[in-house]
């Protein structure tokens, strides 16, 4: 095999790589971190309102943290803080 034939499938073998790699950092910047998650006892508030707000005939439209001020909302696809 001749150093040209060897470049070329070590050339292959690294861009294979490196697409592989970007997918999974592309990934990971797409997912929140543990910061920007929606906390666990605000979730909770949340599904319990709504349960409440429910029999009533009444829909919650969002909800403000008075400790930290940040406002929580849900859409489709699931309960996120707005962003200001």
């Amino acid at each position: 095999m001749k150093a040209a034939e060897k470049n070329v499938k070590r050339k292959a073998h690294y861009d294979h790589l490196e697409q592989s790699v970007d997918a999974e950092a592309a990934r990971r910047f797409h997912e929140p971190t543990y910061s920007q998650r929606t906390p666990h006892y605000v979730k909770q508030v949340y599904e319990q309102l709504e349960l409440a707000a429910g029999l009533s005939g009444f829909e919650i439209a969002g909800l403000r943290d008075r400790r930290t001020g940040k406002e929580y909302y849900r859409n489709d696809d699931g309960l996120h803080e707005r962003k200001q």
